[in-house]
């Protein structure tokens, strides 16, 4: 998932003006500060204009006055404004129905269009990846922070640049379950109220997660390749996406999640490197079967989407 904060109100805080400092020390501090600046807005992109292909994971039609906001599997919140073509009832039935959309969204993140689409998956061949037999998942521990840093540098980089986390999350994790190494992911999943009050952009965000002994106890830490220079703790982490660095609870089941819409910024919950997308937690509610296996077409479909390789 393309993710990051979305800038709304804080916009005019990142306008070059005057600090009132002499012109020696002020002309030493932006130059200082601006990098730092620029790298923040480079390291959390906006959702952008243009096409997406995606199904629709829920709608959310808020309280009197609100706009409806449509969650894409894709991870994206989007408005539905009134005045759009696009009829919220054909929306909710294919919603339910598991229909494929090419929707256009404009740069308010709002729809312009939905135009249901066939699968763009391709049919899975049989010859082209074996079906991994069920394993006992039991995460692995690390023997120290360096053998973790080593994992975290080599790991692949060349995503593309409209990649998707949860993409990225499950090539890495199969990456490193190829070197012996059974991780896990962390989930984390801000709430309607956070997205509402500050116009985010995104409803969830994944990445790999290990454990690893660090002054002889075991810990905890997020393989976020993409958003992170290292191995980190999870609040360190959720800190990263969280304007107010508000602690994230950690919930035992999605439904958790969904019971508590409007309770605060966010949630955080675990899980093995099996699961690929929030819709496998929720069905782990439903059928309380824990996954034990790599399913062969999400696999091919996170390095496909995420890296551009074919397995």
């Amino acid at each position: 998932m393309s993710f990051g904060h979305a800038l709304g109100d804080k916009a005019p805080l990142l306008q070059t003006r005057s600090l009132g400092l002499t012109p020696t020390i002020e002309g030493h501090f932006m130059r200082h500060l601006l990098p730092i600046i620029f790298a923040l807005i480079a390291a959390v992109p906006m959702p952008s204009k243009g096409d997406v292909v995606t199904r629709i994971h829920d709608i959310d039609l808020g309280s009197p006055g609100d706009s409806a906001l449509i969650f894409l599997a894709s991870g994206q919140v989007v408005s539905y404004p009134r005045a759009t073509g696009v009829r919220m009832e054909e929306l909710r039935l294919g919603m339910l129905a598991h229909r494929w959309y090419r929707i256009e969204l404009n740069s308010r993140h709002e729809i312009l269009s939905a135009l249901d689409i066939a699968s763009p998956l391709p049919p899975l061949s049989p010859t082209s990846f074996q079906i991994t037999p069920p394993e006992i998942y039991v995460p692995s521990i690390l023997p120290d922070s360096e053998v973790t840093r080593q994992h975290f540098s080599e790991a692949r980089r060349s995503f593309t640049p409209d990649s998707q986390c949860y993409d990225r999350a499950h090539a890495w994790a199969y990456d490193w379950r190829r070197q012996g190494i059974y991780s896990s992911k962390t989930w984390l999943f801000f709430t309607r109220r956070y997205i509402r009050l500050h116009n985010f952009g995104w409803w969830f965000h994944v990445a790999p997660s290990v454990h690893v002994v660090i002054d002889g106890k075991v810990r905890e830490r997020v393989m976020d390749v993409k958003y992170a220079r290292g191995p980190i703790a999870v609040k360190e982490w959720t800190d990263i996406f969280i304007r107010d660095n508000t602690p994230c609870p950690v919930v035992e089941r999605y439904r958790d999640h969904a019971d508590f819409p409007e309770s605060g910024p966010c949630f955080v919950m675990k899980s093995s490197m099996y699961y690929y997308q929030p819709v496998d937690l929720e069905l782990l509610d439903l059928t309380a079967t824990p996954r034990d296996r790599w399913q062969p077409e999400e696999v091919r479909s996170a390095f496909r989407e995420a890296f551009g390789e074919t397995l």
